[in-house]
């Protein structure tokens, strides 16, 4: 069996200017260069409240340099609300907003909440499933891009994948469904079950849980278009004995599927239906073992996000991105910082996309295990879920008080 490390970028998810949709020529010549060191602030509430205090704020080049990194992200979010400028509120899950429970911290809750009530848009981004991610959430009017970007799920609860799963659903919904069953009659000894939870956890014979998830869950694929089942919980033996079980699984369904298929059709079926073993480690020290059949490639955050600054009728907005929201400006949070550094800095080639100035600010909750350092396209540092949950809230502070006078202002 192939194993691949579960924590090491892939790609696609990496190099943003090589995966970009209708990157500008030339533009990786032309993104600007962050600067060479990331000030760590001593307490992103103290450094939060000296700007909140203070109404006359340096505006100079020089008092700017002079702010720490979160003071510069929300003195840009006053920028943005005192010219009227458009902006969105965009955020990894997993570590970023959800501790390692993958429990929503219940400040950036309230704060998401509080910034939708004032017209804010809020997306999340995530390799889970977007209906996952909703549920965990709770939040009515958030929308998610989720299943590694092929999958988006708008404010209004509405399910959109990728067009290019659409020639190839019934040859994926059949390999899907054989592995599941298969997995469940003749490893776990349960009756074939259809939930209409694309979530769920399964007893096993060792004693320990397995999560099972079907990404990309909807109507039109009711067995998704990804199928994650988490081993991490069972001894080594047990992950190796179902590893190899679901690999002999997905490699009979595809030969299936696959038998009346042009070479061709096939190579592009194996693309979007592929096999991964995935192995890594949790923050805490704790080892991951997943076992995935799901495209073998992804629209990485950084080109999800550049999608979201697309006006709809852009013809490189893709399909199923159609009733995302459209911002020229968004702040963007994530936890890793190999893999959401792209993201963040993407907003330097975005000027090209049409005109007007549209940018990325990008905050880093930086794992408590993590060392400082620089990493370009990173604005602000804060300490892990706390310290985002704190800027989170200063923002919706903000962002509620403008909503406020604006709605009390004479017309």
């Amino acid at each position: 069996m192939d194993v691949i490390d579960f924590d090491k970028p892939e790609k696609s998810n990496v190099d943003f200017l090589e995966g970009m949709d209708g990157a500008p020529p030339g533009a990786e010549n032309w993104i600007a260069p962050r600067p060479a060191k990331v000030e760590s602030p001593s307490g992103a509430s103290q450094s939060l409240e000296k700007v909140a205090q203070s109404s006359n704020a340096p505006q100079s080049p020089e008092d700017l340099q002079n702010l720490t990194p979160e003071e510069k992200v929300l003195k840009e979010v006053d920028k943005y609300l005192e010219e009227g400028r458009d902006f969105g509120i965009a955020a990894d899950y997993d570590k970023t907003i959800a501790d390692d429970s993958a429990k929503i911290n219940p400040e950036i809750r309230q704060a998401f909440i509080d910034m939708i009530a004032s017209g804010r848009e809020v997306v999340i981004i995530s390799s889970r499933g977007a209906g996952d991610v909703v549920k965990k959430v709770g939040i009515p009017g958030v929308s998610v891009i989720g299943t590694l970007g092929w999958e988006t799920l708008d404010k209004n609860g509405k399910s959109h994948i990728n067009e290019k799963f659409k020639p190839y659903q019934p040859q994926i919904t059949g390999i899907l469904r054989d592995v599941r069953e298969r997995f469940l009659k003749e490893q776990l000894g349960r009756p074939i079950e259809v939930s209409n939870d694309p979530n769920i956890e399964l007893d096993t014979p060792e004693g320990q849980g397995i999560n099972l998830q079907r990404k990309g869950y909807n109507e039109e694929y009711p067995e998704g278009i990804n199928l994650t089942l988490a081993l991490s919980n069972l001894p080594p033996e047990a992950q190796e004995r179902y590893g190899k079980a679901l690999e002999l699984y997905y490699n009979e369904a595809f030969s299936k599927q696959a038998a009346l298929m042009s070479a061709k059709d096939q190579a592009a079926l194996k693309e979007l239906c592929g096999f991964k073993l995935r192995d890594g480690m949790t923050s805490d020290g704790k080892k991951t073992f997943d076992v995935e059949i799901r495209p073998t490639s992804q629209i990485s955050k950084s080109k999800a996000l550049i999608q979201l600054m697309r006006e709809s009728e852009d013809p490189k907005r893709q399909a199923h991105f159609k009733d995302m929201p459209f911002h020229a400006n968004w702040i963007y949070a994530g936890d890793h910082a190999e893999q959401d550094g792209p993201v963040m800095r993407a907003g330097h080639t975005a000027d090209s996309l049409s005109q007007g100035k549209r940018g990325i600010f990008g905050i880093w909750s930086k794992p408590p295990n993590e060392e400082e350092r620089a990493v370009r396209g990173v604005d602000a540092v804060v300490d892990g879920v706390t310290g985002n949950a704190k800027l989170m809230t200063e923002i919706a502070s903000k962002v509620k008080q403008h909503s406020s006078s604006e709605q009390s202002s004479p017309q």
